[in-house]
């Protein structure tokens, strides 16, 4: 194949972007604020899971700022897991190539939870 044509293939092509966080814990009845490293500053994003390694309800939203103003995706109650396929640009508008997370536990004890996000770069 010639060359030229195989680096620009190479070059078209999208690579999956991961970012995972795991072990975090939340007290029950308790919001906490992360700040997840994602290593671009602009997301295609696919699927976002975030799981709890308990029985019992949470809520996830994220956000393109620290400041966490304006939720650019809210789970809703869920049980165990939130599991949501997207196709959904985020952009950071901090600069510092990290998604604004907001994870409640509304469960009675602690938690732990796992985050993973799948995405692909946007120019």
């Amino acid at each position: 194949m010639n060359k030229i044509l195989k680096m620009l293939r190479g070059g078209m092509q999208s690579h999956l972007i991961v970012a995972d966080m795991r072990g975090i814990v939340i007290p029950a009845k308790t919001t906490v604020d992360i700040d997840m490293t994602t290593g671009y500053n602009k997301i295609l994003l696919k699927s976002i899971e975030v799981s709890c390694r308990k029985n019992q309800d949470l809520r996830v939203e994220f956000f393109e700022e620290r400041l966490r103003e304006n939720s650019r995706y809210n789970s809703g109650n869920v049980t165990q897991e939130a599991y949501d396929v997207l196709d959904l640009p985020f952009v950071d508008q901090d600069g510092q190539q990290q998604m604004y997370l907001r994870i409640t536990n509304l469960g009675s004890v602690e938690a732990e939870f796992d985050v993973e996000i799948r995405g692909l770069e946007l120019k």
